[in-house]
């Protein structure tokens, strides 16, 4: 099992596995993706296992109790002491290995190296019990979070 940085390679199977975990309704374009990797590409990562990619985080500073809509495009970097995770997603058949957790702590160490203080993000689709776990809490954001569904949560970890 390797993780490492996201590289132009890694698109294709990024977007597969973004459509093969939300469907339709919560599918972001290529370009909004990399606008966010773009302005913050060491705190972006893939997790392979025997060369194939299985899953990634994407993340960018991004000020505490605020998230990028669905959709958006960066165009410019945050300067925030916070990393907030837009994604995080595995594909289907490596679900329930254990490889979410690896990924989130390989992550969380890299943010600590970083500096950063709080990682936040938006739970969607029940993620929240996953999250919970990870000692992540609730909080309530600055301004709706309609483009992320009616069951989504905004939550944050002091690191």
């Amino acid at each position: 099992m390797i993780i490492r940085e996201i590289e132009r390679r890694d698109w294709d199977f990024i977007l597969k596995i973004q459509r093969d975990s939300y469907g339709f309704e919560f599918e972001e374009p290529r370009v909004s993706l990399e606008s966010k990797v773009f302005f913050s590409e060491k705190t972006c990562f893939v997790i392979e296992m025997g060369k194939v990619i299985c899953g990634y985080i994407i993340a960018l500073p991004y000020p505490k109790n605020s998230y990028p809509a669905l959709n958006s495009i960066e165009y410019e970097p945050h300067k925030s002491n916070n990393i907030h995770i837009h994604d995080l997603a595995l594909s289907p058949e490596k679900r329930g290995l254990g490889l979410a957790s690896i990924l989130f702590r390989f992550f969380e160490k890299k943010s600590k190296d970083f500096n950063f203080s709080s990682i936040s993000l938006v739970a969607v689709n029940g993620a929240s019990e996953f999250w919970n776990k990870m000692n992540f809490k609730k909080e309530l954001p600055l301004y709706n979070m309609f483009s992320y569904g009616d069951n989504s949560e905004y939550m944050i970890l002091s690191i």
